[in-house]
């Protein structure tokens, strides 16, 4: 254990600082950090001591052992340390301990030091301890709870401690030093005035003043002895003016002041007055009149009782006498005043004070110059004038509150403003005093006001705060606390840039600047990304500028909502929309497509039905043979366009069957790799386990042979291709962000290559029919319309991903299958034609292939009875007396469908066989892409031979 021993000597630590006062800012700082602290001289005597832990005053510094470690410990972190230096070390014992240095002036003369504790992010070996107890023989019990008692610290708070202790030492250092200076001044000038004391009857009129000229005058003969400094006053040298008289002196000195001069002399002459002073004006070399205090006395005299030798001095005064014009003109300037002055010197004496103090308090002048402070002041001890004085000193002007209590004894609050003013080494306390009872009371309705207004501001649902000009916070609400995670204490007097990242920071405080400049509100829509974790959030922001009452800034008031959630919402509901938009787009074309394929397949029947009559009929080695065959290939290619328009109609006839996609996409990749090429590559990836899907296998063929060719046109140069197949499961949180798609199981079919990629612009467009981005001739802008269709038939759905330089992946969710469905086969037409002698009604609402149908079924050997209509086909039926065979008829005409159109017939002809044709496949039909089982069908436009073989079929089958 280190002595106690505080017995004070002139240089040790204990006599130049106040150890009283010293212990109680230390227990403060114990009480406000939990922190142990110790201040020891170089001696090892305790100065000060706060919150030692008990694990070091009951355990470690008592047992031999453990105290010599603690000695150790004291020892090593004391060796050459610097003023501003701190110094951390783990003692033999397990505890932290942490020193800095105290300098008086350039003198080490005692250490600060803190500690016995842990730092948090240290793994503490509890069992250390243990062992510890046990081989000293400390009670294991008391000693364990003293080591669960030690406090925990991180790194960053004890950096924060100690540099306040660093800076606390270097206070005590200038105010013990301080201390020390004056103890020392104090004394000599007790010696001083005990020199003075003995010669003050000789020489207390010379030494009143300082820097003095000297004279001697002899009054007999006139002459006169001067100093230097004397005619130093005046702007002489000694020779200039040497010898000297009084008539010399008449001279230099003010006409006016010369006949109060002879005055006080002949005072003297007289034995009047023992010897005289005033102030007069002398005339300096330069012209100039300057102030010198004159003081005079007749020391010697003739036998006779006449005045021989008279000794003065003479003391330049101009400043003071300006100070005292100027002083006389504050006098009556303050004496005009409102607010109360008073001028008080170290005692609390007051030297001056003006009509508006005496007014206040209810004193007369000369009565309230005759108290001290402490008259007026309740609370103005003499300990707290003595800091008050010593805060002047230093600072020079200081403001402060108080209380004052008039004569009649009535209390009222003021707002002091003091100045330190030295006038003719004189020290004052120069004190303004305000009134400030009205304020108060003001005061204290604000602050009512401002809790109710506090209280609404933190019931406000919104982000609420207040900065000053330069954007350091003055307030907020709790809900502004939850947005940064921090007190409204810990915000306060910190910036933008304490919480945020610097480019948030940037942004919101240029939009402060805005509204500054603008002078109105400004709203605004700012991200704020978070310096700590990197979150962002989107905040609507209303910034208000603050004005004073002569319209200054003052700061900004900020209003915001935390709108992340709803832009992102907003962002999905627009996403939402297009895609709902663009479902409604391409529905709407298909509608269109399907339409114009029907109708453009009613023409093209006409065409390919003539052609064939015609090409019949004409010689093979004629012009006329040979344009009917272009003609008629022209009529097969645009054939091939409208099914593909069928196709994204979603209108296309299909068979549908259960496959294994894996086997049918594998058993395409050779035609696949020779239909793209030798310079791009071919990777197939199948997935384990897919599972089974239902639909036609040549829209497979399709779908594959589309996507690859898009592929192949996107890629310049080589590249690669992947085809991809797996299970996805699709939940209601991925399908609400993407309109069409739905929950459930699905087999994924993905295509990607590394191509070109597209831009978003193109992205949005490519499904819609006849959209290409190819060059003329190499392309109709059908393929990527083909396969949209074909998936929405199976009730699949497509997503696209592509970027410009990444490539584009194309992916097909097709829904999972799980039962064996019965399927309607649709058999090739057979060839060659047969022909036939059966009786065929033929109901068509386009006269045109009406008209071409019946002579292609007369070419076939068939009787035809032909109807526009439905009512001229049952009307027809109902005059026919032989069997009808087989009723032709269009799915979709007026007055009554052709399968409504069948069943009448029937009634009249129960043997009646039915074959519907149709540009597209309606609902009567086909239901959801499937067609009813049992029901013959035949798209247009056909071929002789197809009509032909798909006839006889027919009329091959059983009965209807």
């Amino acid at each position: 254990m280190v002595s106690n021993n505080n017995s004070k000597n002139v240089n040790s630590l204990s006599a130049v600082v106040d150890v009283e006062k010293l212990q109680s800012i230390m227990n403060d700082f114990h009480e406000l950090t939990g922190m142990t602290t110790a201040i020891l001289d170089m001696e090892g005597n305790i100065i000060e001591a706060t919150g030692w832990q008990d694990i070091c005053t009951k355990f470690h510094r008592i047992h031999p052992e453990t105290a010599q470690n603690c000695a150790d410990s004291d020892f090593h972190l004391v060796q050459d340390l610097k003023p501003g230096e701190y110094r951390e070390y783990q003692c033999k014992n397990g505890l932290w301990d942490v020193v800095t240095p105290l300098y008086i002036e350039d003198r080490h003369m005692g250490n600060i030091y803190t500690g016995q504790f842990f730092y948090n992010d240290d793994v503490v070996d509890k069992t250390r301890f243990i062992k510890q107890a046990e081989k000293y023989g400390f009670d294991k019990e008391e000693y364990m709870a003293a080591f669960d008692r030690v406090p925990r610290y991180s790194r960053k708070e004890i950096k924060h401690l100690m540099q306040f202790l660093v800076k606390f030492t270097s206070y005590i250092s200038s105010v013990s030093y301080a201390k020390q200076k004056l103890d020392k001044e104090v004394g000599e000038r007790k010696l001083a005035q005990r020199d003075l004391a003995e010669q003050k009857n000789r020489l207390d009129y010379i030494l009143q003043g300082t820097n003095a000229g000297t004279w001697e005058w002899n009054i007999q003969t006139g002459e006169m002895i001067i100093n230097e400094q004397w005619a130093n006053i005046i702007g002489y040298s000694l020779d200039e003016i040497t010898p000297f008289s009084i008539k010399t002196w008449n001279e230099f000195c003010h006409p006016v002041d010369e006949k109060e001069s002879s005055r006080l002399l002949q005072l003297c002459f007289d034995k009047t007055s023992q010897y005289y002073e005033y102030a007069c004006r002398m005339r300096h070399k330069k012209g100039h009149w300057v102030w010198v205090l004159d003081r005079g006395k007749v020391i010697t005299w003739t036998d006779d009782g006449k005045p021989e030798w008279m000794f003065g001095t003479h003391q330049d005064i101009t400043r003071q006498k300006q100070a005292e014009e100027a002083l006389r003109f504050t006098q009556y300037v303050v004496d005009e005043t409102t607010d109360q002055a008073f001028w008080m010197t170290r005692d609390r004496k007051f030297f001056y004070v003006n009509d508006a103090a005496c007014r206040s308090l209810g004193y007369t002048r000369e009565e309230l110059l005759a108290l001290s402070l402490s008259d007026i002041d309740p609370n103005a001890s003499f300990e707290f004038f003595a800091e008050h004085w010593q805060a002047l000193q230093k600072e020079k002007f200081i403001a402060l509150e108080a209380l004052h209590r008039a004569k009649d004894g009535r209390e009222y609050p003021v707002e002091i403003r003091a100045n330190f003013v030295i006038f003719d080494d004189v020290e004052y306390n120069c004190a303004f005093a305000t009134d400030i009872t009205e304020r108060k009371r003001m005061e204290q309705s604000l602050k009512d006001g401002e809790r109710f207004q506090r209280a609404l501001l933190k019931t406000i649902p919104d982000l609420v705060w207040l900065k000053d000009e330069n954007g350091v916070f003055i307030t907020c609400n709790a809900i502004f606390e939850r947005l940064l995670n921090a007190k409204e204490a810990q915000i306060i007097g910190k910036t933008d840039y304490d919480f945020v990242d610097k480019n948030s920071a940037d942004k919101f405080r240029e939009n402060d600047r805005r509204a500054i400049a603008e002078g109105k509100p400004r709203r605004n829509e700012e991200w704020l990304t978070f310096a700590d974790n990197g979150e962002r959030v989107l905040v609507e922001t209303v910034k208000t500028p603050m004005m004073d009452e002569k319209g200054r800034c003052i700061g900004v008031l900020g209003i915001a909502r935390d709108i992340t959630e709803r832009k992102r919402a907003e962002e999905e509901k627009t996403e939402l929309r297009n895609q709902l938009q663009q479902a409604q787009k391409m529905e709407s074309v298909g509608r269109l497509a399907g339409g114009v394929a029907h109708d453009f397949n009613n023409m093209l029947g006409v065409i390919i039905g003539y052609s064939e009559l015609g090409i019949r009929q004409a010689p093979p080695e004629s012009k006329l043979h040979k344009a009917l065959q272009h003609i008629m290939t022209a009529a097969k290619r645009s054939a091939d366009i409208t099914r593909q328009l069928l196709a994204f109609a979603r209108k296309q006839t299909v068979s549908p069957k259960e496959l294994d996609i894996n086997s049918t996409v594998k058993s395409m990749t050779g035609m696949l790799r020779r239909f793209i090429g030798e310079d791009i590559d071919l990777v197939w990836r199948a997935g384990k386990e897919v599972w089974p899907v239902k639909m036609d296998p040549g829209q497979i063929d399709q779908i594959m042979v589309n996507l690859c060719v898009n592929a192949r046109d996107a890629i310049e140069d080589v590249g690669k291709v992947t085809i991809e197949t797996g299970n996805v499961r699709m939940d209601e949180t991925y399908c609400n962000h993407h309109y069409e798609f739905l929950p459930g199981e699905y087999v994924l079919l993905a295509v990607s290559d590394n191509g070109c990629g597209m831009k978003p612009e193109i992205l949005q467009n490519i499904f819609e029919p006849f959209f290409t981005t190819k060059e003329a001739a190499k392309g109709t802008g059908l393929g990527l319309s083909t396969v949209y269709g074909i998936v929405k038939q199976n009730k699949g759905f497509i997503n696209v991903y592509s970027e410009p330089g990444l490539g584009t992946t194309f992916k097909i969710y097709l829904p999972r299958h799980r039962k064996e469905e019965k399927t309607l086969p649709v058999e090739a037409p057979e060839q060659p034609v047969e022909s036939g002698h059966e009786t065929i009604l033929v109901v068509e609402d386009e006269p045109i292939i009406l008209e071409m149908t019946t002579l292609v079924l007369e070419s076939l050997g068939y009787k035809v009875i032909s109807a526009g209509t439905p009512g001229d086909a049952i009307l027809q039926g109902k005059k026919h007396n032989g069997d009808i065979d087989l009723l032709l008829t269009d799915v979709i005409m007026p007055e009554m469908n052709g399968r409504d159109l069948a069943r009448t017939i029937q009634d009249l002809h129960p043997n009646l066989k039915c074959l519907f044709m149709s540009g597209y496949t309606a609902n009567v039909i086909a239901h959801h892409g499937v067609l009813d089982e049992g029901v013959n069908f035949i798209q247009k436009p056909f071929l002789r031979g197809e009509l032909g073989s798909k006839i006889h079929e027919v009329l091959r089958k059983g009965k209807h």
